[in-house]
């Protein structure tokens, strides 16, 4: 999934939860990458393309934003 960080940093293992249409799924970060290199974390302004444990492509969808549900990070496609 690719956007922007708006809020928070992001972290590599964070708990996040997707918000949108369908509900919300809570999964973990396993991978931050910015500019096809991989990053530990991730700080607000961001351009960043995240791995999501156990999620398809269609798991998220245009308009879905993932929260840290203890933090302030906030994520928009």
């Amino acid at each position: 999934m690719t956007g922007k960080i708006e809020t928070g940093t992001l972290k590599v293992g964070d708990q996040v939860v997707i918000r949108g249409v369908n509900g919300e799924k809570a999964t973990t970060v396993t991978g931050i990458e910015s500019f096809r290199k991989a990053q530990e974390q991730a700080n607000p302004g961001d351009p960043v393309g995240l791995l999501l444990k156990d999620l398809s492509k269609q798991d998220v969808q245009h308009g879905d934003e993932i929260l840290g549900p203890e933090t302030d990070f906030t994520w928009k496609p």
